[in-house]
């Protein structure tokens, strides 16, 4: 069962990346798009990564496709581990000493969930900044390359 999801996911992925082979744009805009999305994805902002996506492609005309596969890098498989390392680098940086694991309750949420948010929100930034540089080298790299092979090919 858990091979059928893998495989599912693996299969969806495939075809976002290929996607990105095919939109009509600058190696660049598709890059810088489709990092600007890794960054939003690592941001928590829960449910508006594609609402924040579309507004800032609209607003800096970036590859609008681009942008929004980039927010699906940060999925519901990923979002755990992203976010508790976000917490616990922006734990770091706040010298925070919250005890999330130990201390997990509602009560301890309703108190301390704001200090929490806070505290992943900054660790979230840091994170983000160069995985999104990671990604921007990673995409246009392959999509300049790709460019590069079909021009080839053509010729």
């Amino acid at each position: 069962m858990i091979n059928y999801f893998l495989t599912l996911g693996a299969k969806k992925i495939k075809k976002l990346i290929h996607s990105l082979f095919a939109l009509k744009d600058t190696p660049k805009k598709i890059a810088l798009s489709f990092a600007i999305g890794v960054f939003i994805s690592i941001t928590p902002t829960f449910g508006l990564h594609t609402i924040l996506a579309l507004i800032i492609a609209f607003v800096f005309k970036l590859n609008k496709v681009s942008l929004i596969i980039g927010t699906l890098l940060n999925n519901p498989c990923t979002a755990v581990f992203v976010y508790a390392i976000s917490y616990k680098i922006g734990a770091i940086l706040l010298n925070a000493k919250l005890n999330v694991v130990d201390n997990f309750s509602v009560s301890f949420l309703l108190h301390e969930g704001f200090h929490i948010y806070l505290i992943t929100w900054l660790g979230s930034l840091v994170l983000a900044i160069p995985v999104s540089i990671f990604f921007y080298i990673i995409v246009k790299f392959a999509l300049e390359k790709h460019k590069n092979t079909k021009a080839k090919e053509v010729a």
